[in-house]
């Protein structure tokens, strides 16, 4: 199949540009359900989940300034580790985002990791994921701006 990621290797495709525009599609995608979420037409808001998928937003669009930088082999897994080698700019609002909401996906999910005797849904009321959701538009704007400057 032409069109497979194996066979775009072997033409020599520059796959890791690929690799962007794919984690950045997933990364909008993620910050696009999140802000659903802010507005769900049935039931009650959960601001927790909102807050989870903007770190998951703002962490794919740094994989993806990566790979489209194509500086190798990412630095880490986590937010903090993928700051090391972007623009300033960039870094500046993932810094302020993980300060703001906190580097550890699973405090937004699991009872206990949040904070001693609360449930996320108790530590992440409405006003951090509407904090969380203007960071995570900000970056990927930037990293938009990277990935797809004309």
């Amino acid at each position: 199949d032409r069109s497979s990621p194996s066979s775009a290797r072997r033409r020599g495709t520059d796959f890791t540009q690929m690799d962007a525009g794919l984690w950045f599609t997933q990364a909008k995608a993620d910050l696009e359900s999140a802000n659903n979420d802010m507005h769900p037409l049935t039931g009650k808001p959960a601001y927790e989940w909102v807050c989870y998928k903007c770190y998951r937003a703002v962490e794919k669009a740094l994989r993806a300034y990566h790979y489209f930088k194509g500086n190798g082999k990412l630095p880490a897994s986590d937010i903090h580790g993928l700051l090391l080698g972007v623009d300033t700019n960039i870094r500046d609002i993932a810094f302020r985002f993980c300060n703001f909401i906190g580097n550890e996906a699973n405090s937004m999910q699991y009872p206990g990791i949040a904070r001693f005797g609360k449930t996320p849904n108790e530590v992440f009321p409405l006003t951090k994921a509407e904090q969380a959701l203007e960071y995570g538009k900000e970056l990927l704007k930037l990293v938009e701006d990277i990935i797809y400057a004309s």
